[in-house]
């Protein structure tokens, strides 16, 4: 990470885990990163929930008969830099 750059993390217990989370500030502030919480429940805020749900349209869209794994994978290889940028 580059120095002044912003960890955003969504609300997930994991992220803000009483065993953790002083730690983590500790390790941050060291690095002049600024931990910052999206709104509770903000999957739109969230590019990967973005990406995860196209993925999930497209599965429910076309099934093939092969296997699942490789539905998958063909649907996570439309998604293309342009559309992340967008999201």
């Amino acid at each position: 990470m580059v120095r002044g750059d912003f960890l955003i993390v969504d609300n997930a217990r994991i992220h803000g885990g009483l065993d953790t989370i002083d730690l983590l500030y500790d390790i941050l502030i060291g690095y002049n990163i600024q931990l910052i919480f999206l709104p509770t429940y903000s999957p739109e805020l969230n590019p990967c929930e973005l990406v995860f749900m196209y993925v999930k349209l497209l599965l429910r869209e076309k099934r093939t008969d092969l296997p699942l794994m490789n539905d998958v994978l063909s649907a996570f290889s439309l998604v293309d830099h342009q559309m992340i940028s967008n999201f």
